[in-house]
Protein backbone atom coordinates (compact mmCIF):
# COMPACT_ATOMS: atom_id res chain seq x y z
CA UNK A 1 0.00 0.00 0.00
CA UNK A 2 3.26 2.66 0.75
CA UNK A 3 4.34 1.44 -2.71
CA UNK A 4 1.30 2.40 -4.01
CA UNK A 5 0.41 5.79 -2.12
CA UNK A 6 4.22 6.67 -3.26
CA UNK A 7 3.44 5.77 -6.90
CA UNK A 8 0.44 8.19 -7.08
CA UNK A 9 1.94 10.71 -4.82
CA UNK A 10 4.54 10.82 -8.25
CA UNK A 11 2.17 10.58 -10.32
CA UNK A 12 0.30 13.73 -8.45
CA UNK A 13 3.84 15.39 -8.61
CA UNK A 14 4.83 14.37 -12.12
CA UNK A 15 0.87 15.79 -13.38
CA UNK A 16 0.55 18.75 -11.03
CA UNK A 17 4.71 19.76 -12.82
CA UNK A 18 3.38 19.04 -16.37
CA UNK A 19 0.16 21.25 -15.75
CA UNK A 20 2.49 24.36 -14.43
CA UNK A 21 5.27 23.36 -17.13
CA UNK A 22 2.20 23.77 -19.58
CA UNK A 23 0.84 26.59 -18.03
CA UNK A 24 4.22 28.62 -18.21
CA UNK A 25 4.47 27.50 -21.69
CA UNK A 26 1.31 29.41 -22.49
CA UNK A 27 1.95 32.40 -20.65
CA UNK A 28 5.22 32.43 -22.34
CA UNK A 29 3.41 31.84 -26.25
CA UNK A 30 1.17 34.26 -25.10
CA UNK A 31 3.64 37.35 -24.07
CA UNK A 32 5.30 36.33 -27.02
CA UNK A 33 2.50 36.84 -28.89
CA UNK A 34 1.33 40.00 -27.66
CA UNK A 35 5.19 41.21 -27.86
CA UNK A 36 5.14 40.14 -31.42
CA UNK A 37 1.44 42.24 -32.11
CA UNK A 38 3.07 44.91 -30.56
CA UNK A 39 6.23 45.05 -32.27
CA UNK A 40 3.66 44.55 -35.77
CA UNK A 41 1.35 47.41 -34.54
CA UNK A 42 4.50 49.84 -33.87
CA UNK A 43 6.06 49.10 -37.41
CA UNK A 44 2.53 49.81 -38.87
CA UNK A 45 2.77 52.69 -37.12
CA UNK A 46 6.13 53.60 -37.92
CA UNK A 47 5.54 52.92 -41.65
CA UNK A 48 2.27 55.25 -41.51
CA UNK A 49 4.15 58.30 -39.75
CA UNK A 50 6.94 57.54 -42.68
CA UNK A 51 4.37 57.48 -45.49
CA UNK A 52 2.43 60.63 -43.68
CA UNK A 53 6.07 62.19 -43.74
CA UNK A 54 6.90 61.41 -47.09
CA UNK A 55 3.70 62.34 -48.16
CA UNK A 56 4.29 66.31 -46.94
CA UNK A 57 7.54 66.20 -47.52
CA UNK A 58 6.50 65.71 -51.38
CA UNK A 59 3.68 68.28 -51.15
CA UNK A 60 5.81 70.86 -48.98
CA UNK A 61 6.66 73.72 -50.66
CA UNK A 62 10.16 73.42 -50.54
CA UNK A 63 9.32 70.74 -53.43
CA UNK A 64 7.10 72.85 -55.38
CA UNK A 65 3.81 70.79 -55.12
CA UNK A 66 1.95 72.13 -52.17
CA UNK A 67 -1.42 71.81 -53.78
CA UNK A 68 -1.25 67.93 -54.45
CA UNK A 69 -3.01 66.18 -51.54
CA UNK A 70 -3.26 69.17 -48.91
CA UNK A 71 -6.35 70.72 -48.61
CA UNK A 72 -5.10 73.85 -46.62
CA UNK A 73 -5.66 77.27 -48.02
CA UNK A 74 -3.16 79.15 -50.28
CA UNK A 75 -2.46 82.95 -50.50
CA UNK A 76 -2.83 84.25 -53.63
CA UNK A 77 -1.04 86.77 -55.03
CA UNK A 78 -1.48 89.77 -57.90
CA UNK A 79 1.16 90.81 -60.56
CA UNK A 80 2.13 94.61 -60.37
CA UNK A 81 -1.42 95.76 -62.50
CA UNK A 82 -0.45 97.32 -65.60
CA UNK A 83 -1.91 100.36 -66.91
CA UNK A 84 -1.71 101.46 -70.79
CA UNK A 85 -1.34 104.22 -71.21
CA UNK A 86 0.81 104.74 -68.21
CA UNK A 87 1.14 107.26 -66.43
CA UNK A 88 -1.13 109.86 -68.15
CA UNK A 89 -4.48 109.20 -69.20
CA UNK A 90 -6.42 112.46 -70.92
CA UNK A 91 -9.53 112.74 -69.52
CA UNK A 92 -12.52 110.94 -71.32
CA UNK A 93 -10.26 108.63 -72.60
CA UNK A 94 -10.26 104.83 -71.99
CA UNK A 95 -7.47 103.32 -70.50
CA UNK A 96 -6.56 99.29 -70.06
CA UNK A 97 -5.65 97.56 -66.94
CA UNK A 98 -3.92 94.08 -67.05
CA UNK A 99 -2.65 91.50 -64.28
CA UNK A 100 -1.82 88.02 -63.03
CA UNK A 101 -3.43 86.33 -60.28
CA UNK A 102 -1.44 83.12 -59.22
CA UNK A 103 -0.70 80.75 -55.97
CA UNK A 104 1.84 82.69 -53.91
CA UNK A 105 3.46 79.45 -52.74
CA UNK A 106 3.68 77.31 -55.87
CA UNK A 107 3.88 80.54 -58.51
CA UNK A 108 1.18 78.55 -60.29
CA UNK A 109 -1.46 80.72 -62.14
CA UNK A 110 -5.01 80.90 -60.53
CA UNK A 111 -7.09 80.46 -63.81
CA UNK A 112 -11.00 81.45 -64.00
CA UNK A 113 -11.10 83.51 -60.85
CA UNK A 114 -13.34 86.33 -61.09
CA UNK A 115 -11.69 89.72 -60.55
CA UNK A 116 -13.49 92.91 -59.27
CA UNK A 117 -12.40 95.98 -59.46
CA UNK A 118 -11.89 99.11 -56.60
CA UNK A 119 -11.96 102.41 -59.11
CA UNK A 120 -11.59 105.41 -56.78
CA UNK A 121 -10.53 108.75 -56.62
CA UNK A 122 -7.07 109.42 -55.20
CA UNK A 123 -7.29 113.31 -55.21
CA UNK A 124 -9.99 116.17 -54.31
CA UNK A 125 -10.33 117.29 -57.93
CA UNK A 126 -12.25 113.82 -59.04
CA UNK A 127 -15.71 113.07 -57.40
CA UNK A 128 -16.40 109.76 -56.80
CA UNK A 129 -19.38 109.96 -58.47
CA UNK A 130 -17.70 110.56 -61.63
CA UNK A 131 -15.68 107.45 -62.10
CA UNK A 132 -17.80 104.25 -63.61
CA UNK A 133 -17.65 100.99 -62.60
CA UNK A 134 -15.39 98.02 -63.85
CA UNK A 135 -16.74 95.22 -65.44
CA UNK A 136 -16.35 91.99 -63.16
CA UNK A 137 -13.57 90.11 -65.43
CA UNK A 138 -12.03 86.61 -64.82
CA UNK A 139 -8.66 85.14 -65.44
CA UNK A 140 -7.82 82.65 -67.96
CA UNK A 141 -5.49 79.51 -68.07
CA UNK A 142 -2.17 81.66 -67.32
CA UNK A 143 -3.88 83.24 -64.55
CA UNK A 144 -4.46 86.48 -66.58
CA UNK A 145 -6.87 89.23 -66.83
CA UNK A 146 -8.03 91.94 -69.07
CA UNK A 147 -10.03 94.71 -69.33
CA UNK A 148 -10.57 98.70 -70.03
CA UNK A 149 -12.22 101.55 -68.37
CA UNK A 150 -12.63 105.22 -69.07
CA UNK A 151 -11.05 108.10 -67.71
CA UNK A 152 -12.98 110.49 -65.05
CA UNK A 153 -13.71 113.79 -67.38
CA UNK A 154 -11.99 115.89 -64.83
CA UNK A 155 -8.35 116.31 -64.08
CA UNK A 156 -6.56 114.53 -61.31
CA UNK A 157 -5.52 111.15 -59.90
CA UNK A 158 -7.26 108.08 -59.81
CA UNK A 159 -6.40 104.26 -58.41
CA UNK A 160 -7.16 101.01 -59.37
CA UNK A 161 -7.01 97.85 -57.22
CA UNK A 162 -7.82 94.05 -58.81
CA UNK A 163 -9.69 91.85 -56.03
CA UNK A 164 -10.07 88.31 -55.72
CA UNK A 165 -12.55 86.94 -53.89
CA UNK A 166 -11.10 83.50 -52.89
CA UNK A 167 -12.62 79.91 -53.31
CA UNK A 168 -12.15 76.76 -51.30
CA UNK A 169 -8.83 76.37 -51.73
CA UNK A 170 -7.39 80.37 -51.76
CA UNK A 171 -8.00 83.16 -49.68
CA UNK A 172 -8.79 86.23 -50.24
CA UNK A 173 -6.25 89.38 -52.28
CA UNK A 174 -5.98 92.65 -53.30
CA UNK A 175 -3.64 93.92 -55.39
CA UNK A 176 -1.32 97.18 -54.67
CA UNK A 177 -3.21 100.39 -56.24
CA UNK A 178 -2.01 101.11 -59.36
CA UNK A 179 -2.47 105.08 -59.62
CA UNK A 180 -3.19 106.84 -62.87
CA UNK A 181 -2.83 110.71 -63.66
CA UNK A 182 -6.00 111.45 -65.45
CA UNK A 183 -4.86 114.96 -67.53
CA UNK A 184 -4.81 116.86 -70.63
CA UNK A 185 -0.66 117.25 -70.58
CA UNK A 186 1.83 114.97 -70.88
CA UNK A 187 2.87 116.71 -67.31
CA UNK A 188 1.36 115.84 -64.24
CA UNK A 189 -0.97 118.16 -63.17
Amino acid sequence: MKNAVQLMWTFATLGLSLLVIQSYSSIVDSSNAQQQNETANQTQMQSQENMSETKFLKNSTSFGNATAELKIKHAPEFSTLSIQPWPIVEPGKEFNITGILVDKITLQPIADSDITFLYESASQAISPSSLEAIDKQSSDTGGKFNTKTKAPDSQGIVSVTAVYNGSGLYHSAASDPALVIVSNSSLPP
